[in-house]
């Protein structure tokens, strides 16, 4: 009854947050006349970067998993990975729905810790490999040179570094894991700092492991990160391009970013109202692009990402997953 609860009220206030987008800053006739002048020629490519994206996070995955002795196609997780995205549309948020991979993978072989180390390991990695993306887009982005923040990106650019540098340093892991372990044994709730304790182990067991191969598996890993972001920024850049917005390749390395973060927040389904409005704002003020064009962008992102690889492909595995002809 409270995930049903739940699940309504992420509903209605993604409806409410459109309708609020459509009496607040569309025009019907001008709406319509920008989804006449769209460029659907750039759709299947778009759907392709997609696929491919998606297939090389797969790859990534799975020689992750080697480490622990864990064998399993890259087509494998690709299915898994769109079966999560498929759960996302109704679980609270996207990392929740991540606990979907999590049993999918691990449930044949049973190495639960394992799978869920190198999940967030992955996770936390991928986000990495965006940042310095972003910031570099920031960095350039003319619009912002004149609030001044460039010094503060270089320092932002700085601590990233210091953020990457247990990855790769043993000494610096283990100070890392036990300083994090001490604080999160202060945390008053037993329960919760229980959890924290046993994920903040499962990660850094994975980073140690990982730490062990081969520098060339871990250049491997790191490389795939990078390369997968890379393909994510040109798919925004295009997504623009689609609907008409021509701005600088530099404002996808950052729109991405708030792309992903808007999916972690477990506060709409797919992203959908929160994702439109902040599009409909953001662009607007910075670039005075209109909102009618905002909002297809962000539309165009919901159909490929959450419509066609969640809702009809991962819809499509979840039901086919594991069953033999």
């Amino acid at each position: 009854m409270r995930k049903t609860l739940i699940f309504v009220l992420k509903v209605t206030f993604s409806i409410g947050v459109i309708i609020f987008i459509f009496y607040n800053y569309i025009t019907i006739n001008d709406f319509i006349q920008t989804v006449q002048n769209i460029n659907y020629f750039l759709l299947p490519f778009l759907i392709l970067l997609v696929y491919f994206t998606r297939l090389l996070i797969a790859y990534q995955t799975k020689i992750s998993l080697v480490p622990f002795n864990i064998q399993t196609s890259t087509f494998n997780i690709f299915k898994i990975h769109l079966i999560s995205t498929f759960y996302s549309l109704v679980l609270s948020s996207d990392i929740i729905a991540g606990g979907v991979s999590w049993h999918l993978l691990s449930k044949d072989n049973g190495r639960r810790a394992e799978v869920a180390s190198v999940i967030v390991y992955l996770r936390i990695l991928n986000l990495i490999t965006l940042l310095p993306f972003v910031l570099l887009g920031i960095y350039l982005e003319p619009k912002l040179k004149a609030y001044n923040i460039q010094p503060y990106v270089l320092i932002f650019g700085l601590l990233l570094l210091i953020m990457l540098l247990p990855f790769f340093w043993h000494k610096l892991t283990l100070l890392t894991e036990s300083t994090l372990n001490y604080l999160i044994s202060l945390i008053p709730i037993k329960k919760l700092s229980k959890r924290l304790l046993e994920a903040n182990d499962n990660v850094w067991n994975s980073v140690k492991i990982s730490q062990a191969m081969p520098l060339n598996f871990t250049f491997k890993v790191i490389t795939l990160s990078l390369i997968s972001q890379i393909l994510a920024i040109i798919f925004m850049y295009y997504t623009l391009e689609m609907v008409n917005i021509h701005l600088p390749f530099s404002v996808a390395t950052w729109l991405i970013a708030l792309a992903i973060i808007i999916a972690i927040l477990p506060l709409t389904i797919g992203g959908i109202g929160v994702r439109d409005i902040s599009f409909v704002f953001i662009l607007n003020e910075l670039y005075s692009v209109p909102a009618e064009a905002s909002l297809l962008a962000s539309t165009v992102i919901l159909l490929i990402g959450s419509i066609f690889f969640g809702a009809i492909l991962g819809g499509y595995y979840a039901i086919t997953f594991g069953k033999r002809k």
